[in-house]
């Protein structure tokens, strides 16, 4: 009897054990499922989150296209604080998006497209562009290497799609692969360097002092002081540029303007949690507003 009683109470026992041992593997299953679900909401919630910051960032470029395409934008030269640089008030973006922008002249910068033509490098441009690199106190025989580059570049476009995508050259960082071009050297070069998808002319009214040692026979002091007579008075064409070099002679070879068809815009946005940055080529081509297009838009 008292064993039986025994028995009894340790079945009792060990069933009461295996119960709280399903319990809490049930608690346990429960918890992992809620985690999961929980994940999974906040997933979607960050995804919803980028879309919006997406649609806001679009939002806010088009905005821009439209203020770029108005007359006041269109028709003035593009100098350094023109009416091009403006920035206008985000419409159609959602009230929780934060969202900000900056715009520079593309065409202030030297453009590497201008080192090859047809797939022949340019040696006027190369010395030119040689020129720049000894300011930054970089070694005047990468813009050799960079013409290469960007004449095989055009090698492979002519032989297809194909071929240029796998060697294109459409930014700074894909010359990563070309000898001597390594990120600190491409970090120096970020403020006055850029690629554009065609030969374009240096905007002497935007480019900054080193730049403009790349179009005309200027020391850094002559380039300074040609900036310093530019901020009393914009160049209002090429012969005004010319007449204030003061008998210095611009570089043969090399394409100069006083306005500007390709804009860079950095746009930053932030919906909640989520954060976007993005930088579009804008092209106004020949200034003409009507043919605003966008080139392209990277997030960074």
């Amino acid at each position: 009897m008292c064993k039986t009683v025994l028995r009894q109470e340790r079945q009792r026992g060990v069933a009461a054990m295996l119960a709280l041992l399903l319990t809490a593997l049930a608690v346990v299953l429960v918890a992992d499922l809620f985690w999961a679900q929980q994940i999974q909401l906040r997933s979607m919630q960050n995804q919803q989150y980028r879309l919006r910051a997406r649609l806001a960032q679009r939002a806010a470029l088009d905005t821009l296209i439209a203020a770029l395409q108005s007359p006041a934008a269109s028709t003035q030269p593009i100098a350094l604080g023109g009416a091009w640089s403006e920035l206008p008030d985000s419409e159609g973006t959602p009230s929780e998006a934060v969202v900000s922008q900056h715009i520079v002249d593309a065409q202030s910068s030297f453009n590497l497209s201008n080192l090859a033509l047809a797939a022949v490098v340019n040696p006027f441009e190369i010395a030119a562009f040689g020129r720049m690199l000894t300011a930054l106190q970089l070694d005047p025989k990468l813009a050799q290497q960079a013409a290469e580059a960007i004449a095989r570049t055009q090698t492979a476009a002519g032989a297809g799609p194909a071929a240029a995508s796998q060697a294109g050259i459409t930014e700074l960082d894909d010359l990563l692969g070309t000898p001597g071009f390594t990120p600190a050297v491409l970090d120096r070069l970020r403020a006055f360097a850029v690629v554009l998808p065609q030969r374009t002319p240096i905007n002497v009214n935007t480019a900054p002092p080193i730049v403009l040692m790349s179009v005309a026979d200027l020391a850094p002091a002559d380039a300074q002081r040609l900036v310093a007579s530019r901020q009393q008075a914009n160049f209002r064409d090429t012969s005004d540029f010319v007449l204030r070099l003061n008998d210095r002679q611009t570089l043969e070879g090399v394409n100069f303007a006083v306005s500007s068809d390709f804009f860079l815009v950095t746009s930053k946005v932030q919906v909640h949690t989520a954060s976007l940055t993005t930088q579009a080529l804008l092209w106004l081509r020949s200034r003409n507003p009507t043919k605003t297009a966008l080139v392209s838009l990277r997030e960074r």
